[in-house]
């Protein structure tokens, strides 16, 4: 069973962002190279701006490019640092100025995907300056250079501002959503112990109303046995023996509700994870995993939740899968994410709860990361009767 994350509004528009950013550096490169041609002679200097150009349009697509939408936010702040500086000097070098300075918009929009919002408009401000005196090297007109200057600032504020505000959207949606499958999930574990808690209740009602009443029935038709005589004996004995039958039924029927309260884990895994914008979950329950403790299934969906809510808020993580398996008298809970990963492990309120939790049943948790390498929660769930792990 998989959560779709497909339903996320922006991520159609950060799938296919990529190629609007490469046909405008085309737009650049295509009348920059044929000025280049128009020229009698061409030199170092014409040859380090076509390097810098294919180079600032190399790094543009390995970074925005349609290998994972998620490339972009999680890359190094060097690599923006890079693309910046291939733009600046394709711009100090260009042959023309004004159209290559459209590259600045572009490294705009990359430094705003991934850096803070103060460094990006500090970013704009140096582009803008660099726009400034590349334009006064080639022309001496101070409006022509003010107008040229202003219209490039003006675009990169427009850009930044517009990505800044459709990624803070986006957070805000993913925390909703989070905060939407908490609440789904808690519903469901309700209705299972609603369930449960209906089931004890018939339980104890045929025990000690019916249970009761057939258990005197039973008595005095006993007492009836022994004062009868004549043809009542036999139809009172035959009543005797289908009170008791009746009473054995009752028993084994509460006898029954009481041990078979068996609690859908999966049912409420995928009121999780349904309808989750990003990531993307994918769940995997062995069939034969049956939970007939409220508690334990409490804290499988807990731990669960706590591990996608972590991938949505701090690992920026495209898929998460979570898997449920035996492992002989204990279930092996495994949420694993790919997101961006940390060297350094921050046990917060979230995961101190869940370790909290998980002891508290005598399992064990275990907790693994690396830059890169997404985030791993394992707990191991002890089955009600077995040794603690």
């Amino acid at each position: 069973m998989t959560g779709h994350g497909d339903g996320d509004p922006g991520a159609s528009a950060e799938r296919y962002g990529w190629l609007a950013g490469v046909m405008t550096w085309i737009a650049v490169l295509v009348p920059s190279v044929v000025a280049l041609t128009r020229r009698s002679e061409t030199g170092p200097t014409e040859a380090a701006f076509m390097g810098a150009m294919l180079l600032f349009g190399a790094l543009f697509v390995a970074l925005a490019g349609p290998w994972g939408r998620s490339g972009t936010r999680r890359a190094p702040a060097a690599w923006v640092g890079a693309v910046v500086a291939t733009a600046t000097a394709a711009v100090m070098l260009a042959p023309e100025v004004g159209i290559v300075s459209v590259l600045f918009i572009l490294s705009t929009a990359i430094a705003a995907h991934v850096l803070e919002a103060r460094v990006v408009y500090g970013i704009i401000a140096f582009q803008t300056l660099t726009t400034a005196i590349a334009a006064l090297a080639a022309t001496s007109d101070p409006l022509l250079v003010g107008v040229q200057a202003a219209a490039i600032g003006g675009f990169q504020v427009f850009t930044a501002t517009i990505t800044l505000s459709m990624l803070g959207e986006r957070s805000l949606r993913l925390r909703l959503a989070a905060a939407n499958a908490e609440l789904r999930a808690t519903r469901a574990l309700l209705r299972e112990t609603s369930k449960l808690g209906e089931r004890a209740r018939i339980s104890r009602e045929l025990h000690d109303l019916v249970g009761h009443h057939l258990t005197a029935l039973n008595l005095q038709l006993e007492v009836a046995g022994h004062v009868a005589d004549g043809r009542a004996v036999q139809p009172i004995e035959r009543s005797r023996v289908i009170a008791k039958l009746l009473l054995a039924d009752v028993r084994d029927v509460v006898s029954d509700l009481r041990t078979t309260g068996d609690v859908d884990v999966r049912l409420v895994l995928e009121e999780l994870v349904r309808d989750l914008p990003r990531p993307r979950v994918h769940v995997a329950v062995e069939a034969e995993i049956v939970l007939d403790d409220l508690a334990r299934a409490h804290v499988i969906v807990r731990c669960v939740q706590e591990a996608i809510t972590n991938a949505i808020r701090h690992g920026d993580a495209d898929n998460v899968w979570v898997t449920l398996r035996r492992d002989g008298d204990a279930i092996d809970v495994c949420t694993r994410d790919d997101g961006r990963g940390s060297d350094t492990l921050t046990i917060g309120n979230g995961l101190h709860g869940m370790r909290e939790r998980v002891d508290e049943i005598g399992g064990r948790l275990d907790v693994q990361s690396a830059p890169g390498a997404g985030f791993t929660v394992r707990a191991i769930i002890p089955l009600a009767g077995a040794a603690p792990s």
